[in-house]
């Protein structure tokens, strides 16, 4: 029953999900402005959905240190990597 709402009809959940985290990213004063922070967000986003529905995989996800070395060593790269907001 929840799938189709992650998956085919995760439209708007996506959206939401994505607007929240680019809104943190704009009103961070913590770190250098991210550059693509719609962009940025919307494929961590993507990401964590992933890591959700299918958890198991070659990238170790099974305790807080493992998804912070992930998100250290791929998520962070991430802020800076895109360069301009896409149209």
């Amino acid at each position: 029953m929840i799938l189709p709402h992650l998956t085919t009809e995760a439209g708007p959940g996506l959206a939401f999900a994505r607007d929240f985290l680019a809104e943190q990213f704009r009103r961070s004063a913590d770190s250098p402005p991210v550059p693509a922070p719609a962009a940025t967000a919307e494929i961590m986003v993507r990401l964590a959905l992933s890591f959700h529905l299918t958890p198991q995989g070659c990238i170790p996800t099974g305790d807080d240190a493992d998804r912070r070395a992930f998100a250290r060593t791929y998520l962070v790269p991430l802020l800076h990597a895109i360069p301009a907001e896409p149209r």
